[in-house]
């Protein structure tokens, strides 16, 4: 498990919404490092790391706990 999914999920419960929390992780990093148009998003041209999850982290996010599988610098493996 990364340090980055136990921080978003304890963003929730500090009281952050999932999405919110998921945010901060993403999208509003890449805005607070000047890299949004890099970082921060699934999109063509952009650099990204991500997870396939077993399910939705808008409905809860501990499923970033326990990822299916993980896609990190061009390499794919389970984490």
């Amino acid at each position: 498990v990364t340090t980055l999914a136990r921080e978003v999920v304890q963003l929730a419960e500090m009281g952050l919404t999932p999405l919110e929390a998921l945010q901060a992780a993403t999208l509003r990093n890449a805005v607070l490092l000047q890299r949004e148009r890099q970082i921060g998003q699934l999109a063509p041209g952009f650099d990204a790391d991500f997870v396939v999850l077993g399910g939705s982290p808008l409905e809860d996010l501990r499923v970033l706990l326990d990822p299916l599988l993980v896609v990190s610098n061009g390499q794919v493996g389970l984490d």
